[in-house]
């Protein structure tokens, strides 16, 4: 199934925030099921994994509850930097408010670097 896809862009959704669609897109060159599991990990422990932007938005909004998050892939590519590429696309379309502010700029520098 699409868990097992490799090198994704994928969006997460905060189902705990009901109302407001909070999500976070990002990409991994591993398997969807391999950082879904480290963001739903971080989503319960926060403190295990500060630098995580879903840990960060569970211990502000949710603080103790348990992680109910859902995954989409948004694009497939080996390639890591039209992945890069696709993910700065997605971020600057959809306006994600669980990525970090800076984190486009992040992106863009390293696509443009290349």
């Amino acid at each position: 199934g699409q868990c097992n896809t490799k090198g994704v862009v994928y969006e997460v959704t905060c189902l705990e925030c009901r109302g407001d669609k909070s999500t976070y897109i990002g990409e991994t060159s591993r398997t969807l099921h391999s950082r879904a599991s480290e963001h739903l990990r971080a989503a319960a422990n926060p403190s295990s994994q500060q630098h995580n932007a879903i840990g960060q938005h569970y211990a502000k909004a949710h603080p103790g509850a348990a992680a109910n998050l859902s995954f989409r892939i948004l694009d497939q590519n080996n390639k890591t930097l039209d992945r890069k590429a696709s993910e700065a696309i997605y971020i600057h379309k959809k306006q994600p408010n669980i990525n970090d502010k800076n984190e486009l700029e992040h992106i863009i520098k390293y696509v443009v670097k290349r």
